[in-house]
């Protein structure tokens, strides 16, 4: 190194000069740390460093190249469990992605092991998600109006397995894997710092309104993977023509997904954008390019949802509903959901305050999506909009809070203060996440489950089932549809129908078919 450096201390040498100062750096850092890391291979071998501009020059490659073979000979003889030069490469290549595998195992075991705690399926919408994969199956399109990616992107799990219900849970897990997996590799990546994946994704995975999506509302939990593989496409994809490509492939996934997470993207695309229009000269033309793009085909689909509105289920009646009444008309609103408001608003002008003031002050790439995270945050927690719909927006905070969440990290520079940050942010996360986790039930107590599937040894097959009961229509559709006209309130009951109701609504003034604990059947006779 000394030998280098005499001969390099001309100004045109200045490359070398700096060069070799990082490498002495990186030898410190090996041997404090007993680890290789794959910068000196990065910046060394591929013959051009784009941080200083230097064109490439065989000669100055050259020495440089000498100079790496000698540091790698120094790690192997402090390092004599290596042997060789290949397992350098194998301990390189097992770092790289070790935190990968945890992340992807972890999520989907952590996923799969609450949807088992019950054999059905959670939440209310949960036997809608088997009515409507069934009628896929079985005539290639679903039975209600809706976005309809989701429930083709579950047909081969329906189908692969043997209990319907199970094959639902696993194809949800492996999505919302991905969708944590994605995140990891869009920070990890982007930062060039593997603590900062860690946290966005973990976070994504434990965090309270991720597991109250996925365990009801599939839609938009499957949605969250289309913002999260643009935010990927625009950040982690070096060629152009691919990242246009998923960028169109996101969008249309995300429409065909939910109206929610369709605005959220929207939103998030054109915050990104207003960023970089006002702070252009801070980045660079290609990521400016992405964006731009993305805002456009985004500003494209909406034209063509609100043109063609079939194509996602009349999903945007939502849309114009929420337009009509944006805010409650309730007088007191905030006082009479001080809980709620103290519990989350103040959360959410925290975090819009901190991703505002680093996007701010510093010109990081990742700064538009903090920039943008920030501020819908606390749009969509805003405690006067109607209860209604801020119930469905609070859920948004799953994949809004990881986007933030990693500047927490990035504000710190010591490693060990980076672990100290991410466990105490994890923990309190788990904290608010386990008590929750008993709540999480399907919608029906396993016991009127049961009772629902005796129905056909009362009412013989090819009957009318009048049931009023969403909720309960649903599991009484998931389970006898192929055996049964199932109706909700028609205007007329039909002579000869049966009704099932469940015991704790009002009950016709004759006696039920079938008496149990949870419903009651009866058959509606002709007055006389």
């Amino acid at each position: 190194m000394i030998m280098i450096k005499s001969i390099t201390k001309e100004p045109r040498y200045r490359f070398l000069v700096i060069m070799t100062n990082y490498l002495e750096d990186c030898i410190y850092e090996m041997l404090k740390y007993r680890e290789f890391t794959s910068r000196i291979k990065r910046y060394l071998m591929r013959g051009y460093s784009r941080t200083l501009e230097v064109p490439y020059d065989k000669n100055r490659a050259e020495v440089c190249e000498k100079s790496y073979f000698h540091i790698r000979e120094i790690i192997s003889s402090h390092m004599l469990f290596l042997g060789d030069f290949k397992h350098i490469n194998l301990l390189i290549s097992f770092k790289k992605y070790a935190f990968l595998i945890f992340v992807t195992v972890f999520s989907f075991l952590f996923i799969l092991g609450l949807y088992l705690r019950y054999p059905i399926m959670y939440g209310i919408d949960g036997p809608f998600y088997l009515v409507q994969v069934r009628h896929i199956v079985e005539k290639g399109v679903p039975k209600y109006a809706d976005p309809p990616l989701t429930f083709y992107m579950l047909v081969p799990f329906y189908i692969l397995f043997p209990d319907k219900m199970l094959g639902l849970k696993v194809g949800t897990s492996l999505y919302v894997t991905l969708t944590a997996t994605l995140l990891y590799l869009l920070f990890s990546q982007s930062s060039n710092d593997n603590i900062v994946g860690l946290i966005s994704s973990l976070f994504f995975i434990i965090s309270p309104f991720t597991i109250r999506l996925y365990t009801d509302f599939i839609k938009n939990t499957i949605g969250l993977l289309f913002i999260v593989l643009l935010l990927y496409s625009i950040y982690c994809i070096r060629s152009k023509r691919t990242t246009i490509a998923l960028i169109l492939f996101s969008a249309i996934g995300v429409t065909l997904s939910h109206v929610l997470d369709f605005a959220v993207f929207t939103l998030l695309v054109a915050l990104m954008f207003l960023k970089l229009l006002i702070f252009k000269e801070k980045y660079s033309k290609e990521l400016r390019f992405r964006v731009t793009v993305a805002l456009g085909v985004s500003i494209a689909l909406l034209l063509a949802c609100l043109a063609i509105p079939q194509i996602v289920g009349y999903d945007t009646r939502k849309l114009f509903s929420f337009l009509e009444q944006p805010l409650s008309e309730e007088q007191h609103t905030m006082t009479s959901n001080i809980a709620y408001t103290l519990r989350n608003f103040p959360l959410s002008l925290f975090l819009c305050s901190a991703g505002i003031f680093y996007s701010l002050a510093r010109s990081s790439p990742l700064s538009p999506i903090f920039f943008a995270s920030s501020i819908l945050i606390v749009m969509l927690n805003f405690p006067l909009i109607s209860k209604a719909w801020l119930f469905r927006f609070e859920l948004m905070n799953s994949i809004l809070i990881p986007l933030v969440i990693p500047i927490a990290i990035l504000a710190v520079k010591s490693r060990e203060a980076k672990v100290l940050i991410l466990l105490i942010i994890l923990g309190f996360a788990t904290m608010i996440t386990v008590p929750m986790i008993p709540r999480l039930r399907p919608s029906i107590p396993l016991l009127e489950y049961t009772e629902l599937e005796l129905i056909p040894a009362y009412i013989p097959e090819g009957s009318t089932l009048i049931v009023p009961n969403t909720r309960l229509r649903y599991w009484v559709e998931a389970l006898h549809e192929d055996k049964y006209e199932i109706l909700s309130k028609p205007l007329k009951p039909p002579v000869g129908a049966y009704l099932i109701i469940e015991t704790k609504m009002r009950t016709p003034p004759f006696p039920p078919l079938f008496n149990g604990k949870y419903i009651k059947i009866y058959l509606i006779r002709l007055r006389r």
